[in-house]
């Protein structure tokens, strides 16, 4: 069996760390939980105690629809007249007049 250092304590029975030999040592190691019967000043501005905002839904009504226009897009209005164009001639109108025929003769079609 190995010697013990004569400088240190022995750990206790299976090395448990709740024994007093290892109580000072893990104390500093392991932190105790908050006692919940101390109560610590807060020093933090955070407004713990205030209520929270009250929030206030405001129902709108829908917004109006737009009006329904119907629109023609399959005869487009020119923007500049026909009578001006440069593309076709100025529009010329011919009348023949005929005089009646005094003929006796039966005039054939052709």
């Amino acid at each position: 069996m190995a010697r013990q250092d004569p400088g240190h304590r022995s750990p206790g029975a299976n090395r448990n760390p709740q024994h007093p030999c290892h109580a000072e040592a893990s104390a500093t190691a392991m932190e105790l939980p908050p006692d919940p019967t101390k109560t610590t000043p807060n020093t933090e501005k955070n407004f713990l105690d205030a209520p929270p905002p009250t929030i206030t839904d405001t129902f709108l009504p829908p917004p109006a629809l737009a009006p329904i226009t119907a629109t023609n897009t399959t005869c487009l209005t020119p923007t500049t007249s026909v009578a001006n164009s440069d593309y076709l001639p100025p529009a010329a109108s011919t009348t023949t007049t005929t005089a009646p025929s005094t003929s006796n003769v039966d005039s054939v079609l052709t």
